[in-house]
């Protein structure tokens, strides 16, 4: 069980590691031996190591982005041999493709949520309304 305080060397050095890998706090604190309690509140201890650590997260997005790609073009364990009767058959290994789609959509859902600008949904809105009765919105009513 960790019981280090954090450092300013090992939240840089946490902050390093978070930027260039998909490990989580949890892991790279414990790696580290300092709790996690303390990694947080070196965060908060002032804007810099807040701009810092977002600045690991967004970082650790483009990251993800780049293994789903790894992951994608990887098909090393996507077939595999059977026997079948007497004869030997290549078949899909489907545990293995269904392994890698949830690493992808894991890594997706994540990147989406650290940096949503760079990989989330996009959303459009377009509002039309006629050029004699425009619309106006008020308090979540559409008022013509």
């Amino acid at each position: 069980m960790p019981t280090k305080p954090c450092t300013p060397e090992t939240f840089e050095a946490i902050c390093v590691a978070i930027s260039e890998s998909s490990f989580g706090t949890r892991y790279l604190c414990k790696q580290h031996n300092v709790t996690r309690q303390s990694f947080f509140d070196m965060i908060n201890e002032s804007k810099q190591t807040k701009d810092r650590y977002a600045h690991a997260k967004t970082s650790q997005a483009h990251y993800l982005a780049e293994e789903i790609i790894e992951i994608s073009d990887d098909g090393t364990n996507d077939w595999m041999t059977v026997m079948r009767g007497d004869e030997s058959v290549e078949v899909e290994n489907k545990e293995s493709i269904n392994r890698s789609r949830l690493r992808v959509d894991t890594r997706k859902w994540i990147a989406a949520r650290l940096a949503p600008e760079s990989f989330g949904d996009k959303i459009e809105t377009t509002l039309k309304g006629d050029k004699e009765s425009p619309l106006h919105v008020i308090t979540g009513m559409v008022v013509k």
